[in-house]
Parts: structure tokens; C-alpha cells; sequence
């Protein structure tokens, strides 16, 4: 990877997660849009929700980076929201089912795999460059992860 962007291709030090199941994806969404986003507005809901749907509607799609980095970022964020879910149970506790799209990573493990497609979204100069440089700020605040926040 270049060194540009002021580091943002240093190598995530995560293994990079699978892409969840659409019910573990709706969980960290959820989680995303009550808790991380009121605070720091950065994706509206409707639009992004869209793209969730669009990125779940078939089986063995091809999803684009665009899609791959915000999808993700979210999941990294919602999955570092220390809340526990309405069953009592932490929120990084390991699901029952042991497939690898409804196991929840660790926040650092989605970062990894949005990251390496943030080049791939930045370039148009417009809305959605602002966005995804505003989400790798939310989840550098929650998480020490290279390049960090500055």
C-alpha cells in the first residue's frame, strides 16, 4: 500500500471480518444510527439504509467498495457501542451459531476490512468523501486503531 493520505493505508493490524449476515448487519446498523450517529450526524438514515437493502437483496452479489466501506465502518462502529442487547448478554458475546456471517468481530476486524477500499470512495470531492473521512473520525474516537485520529 502508498504511504498517502497522511497514513490511512498503513496495514490494519486486524484480520479482516467476513461480511455479516443480514440480522447480525441489522444489529450493528441499529446499534450505528441510536447510539453513534445523534451524536455525530454523518449518514442519513433513509439513504443508507437503501444501500444496506441494495447490498443484502441478492445472494453472491458483488458489492462495490463504496458499499464495502460504509457498510463496514458502520458495522465497526456499531460493534464498539458497549450496550448490552435485550437479552442481558455483553455485546461482543459470541452468538451460538458458529458460521462465520452471524459470529460478531471485534470493531477492529470490520475496520480492516473497510479500510482497505477507503481509496476507492475518496476522489469525487463531493458529499460521500466527506462522509467516509467523518467515519473513520467517529471510529478512530471510540478506537485506537493506525493512523489514529490526527
Amino acid at each position: 500500500m502508498r504511504d498517502s493520505f497522511f497514513g490511512l493505508h498503513t496495514k490494519p493490524t486486524s484480520h479482516p471480518a467476513p461480511f455479516p449476515n443480514k440480522a447480525l448487519g441489522q444489529k450493528l446498523v441499529r446499534l450505528y444510527f441510536e447510539h453513534a450517529n445523534p451524536q455525530i450526524p454523518v449518514l442519513h438514515r433513509v439513504d443508507f439504509m437503501n444501500m444496506f437493502e441494495r447490498a443484502y437483496l441478492e445472494e453472491g452479489r458483488v458489492r462495490g467498495p463504496r458499499e464495502l466501506y460504509f457498510l463496514n465502518m458502520v458495522f465497526a462502529i456499531g460493534a464498539g457501542i458497549l450496550v448490552g442487547d435485550p437479552k442481558g448478554e455483553p455485546q461482543g458475546a459470541e452468538p451460538s451459531d458458529s458460521s462465520s456471517g452471524s459470529r460478531q468481530y471485534q470493531p477492529e476486524a470490520y475496520h480492516a476490512s473497510a479500510i482497505v477500499h477507503l481509496e476507492a470512495c475518496l476522489g469525487s470531492g463531493g458529499l460521500e468523501d466527506l462522509q467516509a473521512v467523518l467515519l473513520l473520525a467517529n471510529f478512530a474516537l471510540l478506537r485506537p486503531v493506525p493512523p489514529g485520529l490526527w
